[in-house]
């Protein structure tokens, strides 16, 4: 009787929207519906008849390009011009940006009065795919004028993106709300394309949007087949393809990967493995640990302590900053925790701590610290230090849409709640070159096992489907 009081009183307040007994947060419910009338509408205007041969064309391409697509590449090259909503899913190594290069060369040669947006949700990953195909990217946030303060966006109904073709790319990443404010502020698109690993981790945020779009049957699904790492011999994608099916298989942790069965000595073993790496001359920034938990003798927060001290050690001309329990150093790796769009960070970026000044120096008698992100310079006073945290050691939802040289992937028994196949898939495929787990076989065997994706409740599917 008191829960259909309450649910009574929170459905009249309408922060709880009931549907066919459902529950949903209005604001969950809300976005839902908006994806899916975007979806089961657009385009309202398609794109003009091609006046080429996509064959010959894509040909060309390989020739001048120097390179050579298989089947699944040509075909999702293909699919994008014939239809209006498509989706490219491969895993690492498949030939995801290679296919983006291809299909935006191609398409602006055919349509150059056509505008093109290219997107991606973090950072991180828009400022990686614009490095390997030299086109310009932005974020999700950037791309609609997202303002901070306000926590609104600029490009909206009203002020609509001016597009006519979106791409999405790490789409695995997007929640609902940022992809129903993408809709809203894109009435005008003629064609979409989402890329991203199907495998991967969904977002933090509400919403699974790669699965419920690609089993709406609304969009062409293009899986990319052929893995040229793994043609080349990479273990480490052998592995990452034993995870995706359940499996973990410590006898795969050859050549490139190196499996380390540890618990209680875990931490020495650690900084002998990142020491070892520094000393090969690897930079701070190619090292990447990885875990899933904050707190414990393992978490993040005692992991970034005990790295500091071996990749950034105290010296006399390295300044020093206490900020509540963490101690900030000159030279250290630090993460942005937030957005910034005025000072274009963004959550996840990692970057160098370049430079502290002191009260006594500032005209607002204020500490401040300067971060180097790649070359964007950020200075932060006090009020902005709890957006930077130590990234020497970060979680695999942070790392998501980054690659790095040498991952180090840590998993005990303080790890096992957390611990999941699509996190660990997500860890291992963050790897480049090297991939060292270290921790309790059990543990990374309980996490290959251990699925889920059925967990996360969504209607998007069959608002889109009906």
């Amino acid at each position: 009787m008191m829960f259909e009081i309450i649910l009574d009183n929170v459905l009249k307040s309408k922060k709880v929207v009931m549907e066919d007994e459902r529950l949903y947060h209005h604001t969950q419910y809300e976005a839902e519906v908006v994806c899916a009338d975007y979806f089961k509408t657009m385009p309202k205007v398609s794109v003009d008849p091609l006046e080429y041969e996509l064959d010959e064309l894509i040909e060309a391409y390989e020739t001048t390009s120097n390179i050579v697509l298989d089947n699944s590449q040509k075909q999702a090259i293909i699919n994008f011009f014939n239809e209006d909503k498509n989706i490219i899913t491969g895993g690492p190594g498949t030939g995801k940006t290679t296919i983006i290069q291809a299909i935006i060369y191609l398409f602006r040669e055919c349509y150059p009065q056509y505008q093109i947006a290219v997107c991606a949700p973090t950072g991180r990953a828009a400022k990686r795919l614009k490095e390997l195909v030299n086109i310009d990217v932005s974020t999700i946030h950037s791309l609609l004028e997202w303002d901070l303060e306000t926590n609104t966006f600029g490009r909206n109904e009203a002020n609509p993106v001016l597009s006519d073709i979106l791409i999405v790319d790490e789409f695995s990443m997007v929640d609902s709300f940022t992809m129903a404010a993408l809709c809203k502020a894109t009435p005008r698109v003629r064609k979409i394309l989402f890329i991203g690993d199907k495998d991967q981790l969904p977002s933090v945020s509400p919403g699974f949007l790669i699965r419920d779009l690609i089993e709406s049957n609304q969009f062409v699904v293009n899986v990319l087949e052929v893995n040229y790492r793994q043609a080349a011999g990479s273990t480490i994608i052998d592995l990452a393809q034993e995870v995706k099916n359940g499996h973990f298989d410590k006898s795969l942790c050859v050549k490139e990967i190196r499996f380390i069965e540890t618990s209680q000595y875990l931490t020495q073993h650690l900084q002998q493995v990142v020491a070892n790496a520094l000393k090969a001359g690897y930079e701070i920034e190619d090292i990447q640990v990885l875990t899933t938990q904050y707190n414990g003798t393992h978490g993040i927060d005692t992991l970034n302590f005990m790295l500091q001290k071996l990749c950034n050690p105290p010296a006399i001309e390295k300044r020093e900053l206490k900020v509540g329990y963490q101690l900030f150093r000159e030279g250290d790796k630090i993460l942005q925790l937030k957005n910034q769009p005025d000072d274009q960070v963004y959550n996840g970026d990692i970057g160098r701590l370049v430079e502290i000044t002191t009260k006594e120096e500032n005209a607002d008698r204020k500490n401040h610290m300067i971060v180097d992100f790649e070359g964007t310079i950020v200075e932060y006073t006090p009020e902005m230090f709890i957006n930077l945290k130590h990234a020497y050691c970060m979680s695999v939802h942070k790392a998501q849409g980054s690659e790095y040289p040498i991952v180090i992937v840590v998993a005990t028994k303080q790890h096992q709640f957390m611990m999941q196949r699509r996190l660990l898939y997500t860890a291992i495929t963050r790897s480049s070159k090297s991939l060292i787990l270290l921790g309790e076989e059990n543990i990374f065997k309980h996490g290959a096992k251990t699925d889920h994706s059925n967990k996360i409740k969504t209607t998007l599917n069959m608002r889109i489907s009906n």
